[in-house]
């Protein structure tokens, strides 16, 4: 009995359930960004107050998944399925006006 069906869907297709602060304390700061940061304290916020919809679908946008990884955050997957962390760093380049970008890989 190696696992049972929900087990391998889980370690596949990763968990619903997204944990925030699991999420944030396996995140990489860069680019002059620190946990302390204005604007890291702004985006945890914002994030702590979506709605599990709004979550997924932000995990969606910036790692290309919906769901979060089975063994947690520190076990996200990038691109070519190299291990990676979730990265906030600043864009120097580009207008007042430019909106938030995201790469997956």
């Amino acid at each position: 009995d190696c696992c049972t069906a929900c087990d391998f869907q889980l370690m596949v297709s990763g968990t619903p359930v997204i944990d925030v602060a699991d999420w944030k304390s396996s995140t990489v700061y860069t680019d002059g960004l620190a946990p302390e940061s204005d604007v890291v304290s702004w985006f945890w916020t914002i994030v702590q107050a979506m709605d599990q919809a709004e979550q997924a679908a932000l995990l969606h946008f910036v790692t290309g998944s919906s769901r979060a990884p089975a063994d947690g955050f520190t076990q996200l997957m990038g691109y070519g399925g190299n291990q990676t962390r979730f990265t906030l760093g600043l864009v120097s380049a580009g207008h007042p006006e430019r909106l938030p970008t995201a790469a997956t890989c």
